[in-house]
């Protein structure tokens, strides 16, 4: 019963504490003249195995002339310069326009996403269609032209602390004396 105690004291030691993780997934590009209509910025994050409590803020988005974000492939946010609104997005670049909704225009945003999101690599998108005649997927304007597109945003999580080598083998050997000495205790094995 003495091993039983002991054991039951020492189990708590191998449950992994988590700590908190931020990571900044903010990103902006620009784009000069003779660029498509539609073109994708990309910013990639990993999540550690064991990750949990994932969340992104983000906390302002800018596309000219409209922007969809997406994570991993799904729709996360919109942002447009003429503000919301119905109007046409082109998705896929070269692909055909499709009816879109916009609800934030550019700027400040308030967007908390907590699903969505995968152990290993992580990728934010940010579809741009800039145009100069408005978002139907006209080519762009001959001429000086820059399109900009950006977001600030973060990514919190918890992560599962990861004990060093030296401190398993350590805790392997304590289990060990301990279960040794509670057998020396009741004479199991005493010549």
């Amino acid at each position: 019963m003495k091993f039983h105690t002991a054991f039951i004291a020492i189990a708590p030691l191998f449950a992994a504490p988590s700590f908190a993780t931020v990571i900044d997934a903010s990103f902006s590009s620009t784009a000069t003249a003779g660029s498509p209509s539609v073109y994708t910025v990309t910013h990639d994050f990993v999540l550690p195995i064991g990750f949990s409590n994932a969340s992104l803020t983000i906390e302002s988005m800018a596309a000219d002339d409209r922007g969809v974000l997406l994570l991993n492939g799904t729709m996360i946010s919109n942002a447009g310069i003429f503000g919301p609104g119905s109007g046409f997005m082109t998705l896929i670049p070269g692909g055909s326009n499709d009816p879109f909704t916009f609800t934030f225009g550019n700027g400040i945003q308030n967007v908390v996403v907590t699903s969505g999101f995968l152990t290993g690599l992580n990728t934010l998108s940010l579809i741009i269609n800039d145009t100069d005649n408005g978002i139907f997927g006209a080519p762009l304007a001959t001429g000086v032209h820059i399109s900009g597109a950006g977001i600030l945003a973060s990514v919190s999580f918890d992560a599962a602390a990861v004990p060093e080598p030296g401190t398993g083998a350590l805790l392997l050997a304590g289990l060990g004396l301990v279960g040794f000495a509670a057998r020396r205790r009741s004479g199991v094995g005493a010549v």
